[in-house]
């Protein structure tokens, strides 16, 4: 695929996906036997369902048929979906939306922090850390290198989804969670929770598209596992 081809492929999922209210978190081509496999990752506030992605496939679908007379993309398959739960964490919206879930750290000292996402604001990161879940630590997001979310095998204990529920409402928090925050570097800590690395996509739709043959139209693929 042609790098103008490439570009103009993006630009329009780019519209696209603005005017559903998500934003592209990944645009990428590559070459699978003779067709060019074009994957889209979109995210919003409220994460994407299967249906959600499954419109953005077909309006970007439609915005290329639109604009297959003097096409010379060729035959693709289009595959919309929602980044995996192990995805990098590179921006303060991802940090937001992974409020309440156990985070790994690297800093631009090198040192490590495992904390839950209490609150972002103003450019910083607020987690819990700790042996108990309920240290308060501020962490500045430009001081941040690297980011992942960990799957838990176990629910946080009750005090700290209180916690998580009073940030949630906007409401004060208890003394024991309030207070200055700790230094960086006793949040370091183990906090005692297991969990594990995955890349599952949580929502995945694809569609096979291209140049028209006789016969041939688009057809959704399903979800993929």
């Amino acid at each position: 695929m042609a790098l103008d081809d490439e570009g103009r492929l993006r630009a329009v999922a780019s519209s696209v996906v603005e005017r559903a209210g998500y934003d592209l978190e990944e645009f990428t081509v590559v070459s699978v036997g003779r067709r060019q496999q074009v994957r889209v990752v979109i995210d919003g506030d409220r994460g994407v369902s299967l249906d959600d992605a499954a419109r953005v496939s077909r309006d970007i679908s439609a915005r290329l048929e639109e604009q297959d007379a003097d096409s010379t993309l060729g035959a693709y398959t289009l595959e919309v979906s929602s980044p995996g739960v192990g995805r990098a964490l590179t921006a303060e919206r991802h940090f937001r939306r992974a409020r309440g879930r156990l985070v790994t750290l690297t800093l631009v000292n090198g040192q490590p922090i495992d904390g839950r996402v209490l609150s972002v604001s103003d450019g910083t990161l607020h987690l819990l850390v700790g042996p108990t879940g309920l240290q308060p630590v501020a962490v500045p997001l430009d001081q941040v290198t690297r980011g992942r979310v960990e799957v838990e095998f176990n629910p946080p204990p009750a005090a700290v989804t209180e916690l998580l529920a009073l940030a949630a409402s906007g409401r004060p928090e208890p003394d024991d969670a309030g207070g200055s925050p700790v230094p960086a570097s006793d949040a370091s800590k183990s906090n005692g929770l297991t969990s594990a690395e995955s890349n599952a996509d949580v929502s995945t739709v694809g569609m096979t598209v291209g140049t028209p043959t006789a016969g041939t139209r688009a057809e959704p693929q399903g979800e993929e596992g």
